[in-house]
């Protein structure tokens, strides 16, 4: 085993393929997580729509879940607001500074072309 781990950690292109095979394995099994907590989701609804409908009250539990998904819900809006104000706050930043230096870009050629003098080079004729 351990001539094994020694020669895929001196050779690169074993190391680099191991390396993917493990962030797929990884990969597979978060999406098999993802899948079974969508399924348990959809379960769960169905269950609070049966006990809806047939007007029984949920169990407590569900209850506190639910206050706790809505307090987290709530948290989550209020990030994502401030998250969005930052992130305008900083565009806004940005254009004044690209219009500001396009301004000066702007100016600095306006400049150029007064002051620029006609460059004739001395080993070649003029043709009018």
């Amino acid at each position: 085993m351990g001539n094994i781990i020694d020669a895929a950690l001196q050779n690169p292109i074993v190391l680099a393929v191991g390396i993917l095979l493990l962030a797929g394995l990884v990969l597979s099994f978060a999406l098999h997580l993802v899948k079974l907590a969508v399924f348990i989701l959809i379960v769960l609804g169905c269950y609070v729509g049966y006990l809806h409908y047939t007007g029984q009250e949920l169990p407590p539990e569900l209850e506190r879940l639910e206050q706790k998904a809505e307090a987290a819900a709530e948290t989550v809006r209020e990030k994502a607001e401030e998250l969005g104000e930052r992130v305008q706050e900083e565009l806004a930043k940005e254009q004044d500074v690209q219009s500001r230096d396009a301004a000066q870009s702007a100016e600095s050629d306006a400049r150029g072309q007064n002051e620029a003098a006609p460059v004739h080079d001395e080993g070649k004729e003029e043709q009018p």
